[in-house]
């Protein structure tokens, strides 16, 4: 398996912070009907606002964030998907 991946964030105002990057996923998967080759290119994206009084150790605020990631197959099925996650605190 090789895998490489970049992101760049940046701080859009005080609370909300957002960023996206590059990347990229070349995979062999070997089962009982053989083995498949795989290559993936994504493009990681997220948002994030974070009110938290302090990062280590809040004692209010919240911590929103949201990351989506579309991949695109280059090996030739055509495939693509789209993977998300939410996270709140």
């Amino acid at each position: 398996n090789l895998s490489v991946s970049g992101t760049v964030d940046r701080k859009l105002s005080r609370f909300l912070k957002g960023g996206a990057g590059l990347g990229y996923r070349l995979s062999q998967v070997e089962d009982v009907e053989g083995t498949e080759n795989y290559g993936f290119l994504w493009v990681p994206l997220f948002a994030e606002w974070d009110s938290r009084n302090n990062a280590l150790n809040p004692s209010k605020g919240s911590n929103v964030r949201l990351d989506i990631a579309p991949y695109f197959d280059t090996l030739g099925s055509g495939s693509y998907f789209l993977r998300s996650l939410g996270t709140a605190r």
